[in-house]
């Protein structure tokens, strides 16, 4: 779901390692190094990240299971790093925003993308893959930027106003 946001990165970057539960097939499009993580498997995920460097950028999207995960990714980034979270829409409170991350380094920059939806003429729908990658561009470009609300949360109490900011 994140395709679109991976090919920008790797077209600013000067390398990328793609680590997921399947990146060989878009790692070898994006000329980045594949590895396999999945967060269902701990002893086996937290192998593969003995195989990682250092790095200075983070882009995760993992599910309530998988969030074990983050603070082992997050301990990887240097100094200075910024750690992009994407998380869906259901119980986005701030409050629970903040359980959901963890605690973080001071010298690293976590940024949020909370997943909405799109009003249409019937209701509503969720976000494409092109949306959702286009949001988290939107982060990458914007280092200042602390949290990011990607279509409509209208009718639920988020904590956040609709560009984002604290309420």
């Amino acid at each position: 779901m994140l395709a679109g946001a991976s090919a920008y990165i790797a077209g600013v970057s000067r390398s990328l390692y793609l680590a997921c539960r399947h990146p060989h097939a878009l790692a070898e499009e994006l000329d980045a190094q594949p590895i396999h993580l999945d967060w269902t498997e701990r002893s086996k995920a937290l192998e593969a990240l003995e195989d990682l460097p250092d790095f200075d950028l983070l882009l995760t999207w993992l599910h309530q299971d998988g969030l074990w995960l983050v603070q082992h990714l997050e301990r990887l980034l240097t100094t200075e790093g910024r750690s992009i979270r994407v998380h869906g829409s259901t119980a986005m409170d701030a409050r629970e925003l903040h359980l959901r991350n963890g605690p973080l380094s001071p010298e690293v920059l976590r940024q949020n993308l909370i997943l909405g939806w799109i009003k249409t003429s019937r209701g509503r729908r969720w976000l494409s893959h092109t949306e959702i990658s286009a949001a988290a561009i939107e982060l990458l470009i914007r280092p200042a930027q602390e949290h990011l609300i990607a279509g409509s949360l209208d009718g639920m109490q988020t904590g956040f106003d609709q560009e984002g900011n604290d309420s």
